[in-house]
């Protein structure tokens, strides 16, 4: 794993939103760097989707559309099936991390 990646999976302090299941879809090797599985991009998409929807949503949150906050599933799953399984994480742990600090968690 990356180092970025390792030190995120120590101090993450979100949860994962009970309404996904991200089950065995990929195994991550140190050192290594994989693209994700078509079954874990999907859900990575959905996830993408509903998290930008809460975004918009929320109060104050929604900043306007670019490359990480968008209602384009394809875009976000053809970008998981190239991209590192820790970029993916990445991703999904910062759209997270924005939404909990606009709802003021």
């Amino acid at each position: 794993m990356s180092a970025s990646c390792d030190h995120a999976l120590r101090t993450s302090r979100f949860p994962v939103w009970p309404r996904y299941c991200w089950r065995g879809a990929f195994l991550t090797v140190p050192g290594a760097s994989h693209a994700a599985d078509p079954t874990y991009c999907a859900q990575y998409a959905q996830l993408a989707l509903h998290e930008t929807e809460v975004n918009m949503a929320t109060p104050g949150c929604f900043k306007g559309f670019d490359n990480r906050w968008h209602l384009d599933y394809q875009r976000h799953y053809n970008w998981c099936l190239t991209a590192d399984v820790s970029a993916v994480n990445g991703e999904r742990d910062y759209r997270r991390m924005r939404i909990a600090q606009c709802q003021g968690h």
